[in-house]
C-alpha cells in the first residue's frame, strides 16, 4: 500500500523542493488559490484526473475536487503524485511530469520547463 506522504530524498534538498513548488504555483496561477482555467483549479492548477490519481495512489477517497482550492491540500497532492511517479524528487522530472503527466516527452514540455526554471532560479537568488 502506498503511504500518502512525501518521501525524503537525497537528490533534492527540502529547500529546493519547496522553491520548486513555489515556482510552479507562480507559473500556474500567480499563487492564486482561487484560480481556475478550464478544468484546472487552485495554486497548482490541479485537474480532476490528478485528484482521482492521488486517490488511486492512496487507495482511498482522501481528496475531493474542492481540495484543489486549498494551498495545503494542493501541495499534499503534488507531493503524493511526485512521490509515486518521481520518487527520487528530481527537479527536472518533477516539472516535466507536472506539465505532461508521467508519460511526458521532453519536446512537449520544454517551454514549460524553461518557464518554471526561470522562476525557480529567480527565487533561489
Amino acid at each position: 500500500m502506498m503511504v500518502c506522504v512525501a518521501v525524503s530524498a537525497k537528490t533534492t534538498t527540502t529547500e529546493d523542493w519547496n522553491l520548486l513548488i513555489r515556482a510552479i504555483s507562480t507559473v500556474e496561477s500567480t499563487n492564486n488559490e482561487k484560480a481556475v482555467s478550464g478544468q484546472h483549479a487552485g495554486i497548482l492548477q490541479i485537474s480532476p484526473g490528478l485528484v482521482n490519481d492521488c486517490n488511486r495512489i492512496c487507495k482511498d477517497k482522501k481528496f475531493k475536487m474542492s481540495d484543489r482550492f486549498s494551498k495545503e491540500k494542493s501541495i499534499e497532492m503534488f507531493n503524493i503524485y511526485q512521490s509515486f511517479y518521481n520518487p527520487s524528487r528530481n527537479i527536472e522530472k518533477a516539472i516535466r511530469i507536472w506539465n505532461g503527466g508521467p508519460g511526458y516527452t521532453n519536446g512537449s514540455t520544454n517551454r514549460y520547463y524553461r518557464k518554471v526554471m526561470k522562476v525557480f532560479n529567480e527565487l533561489k537568488k
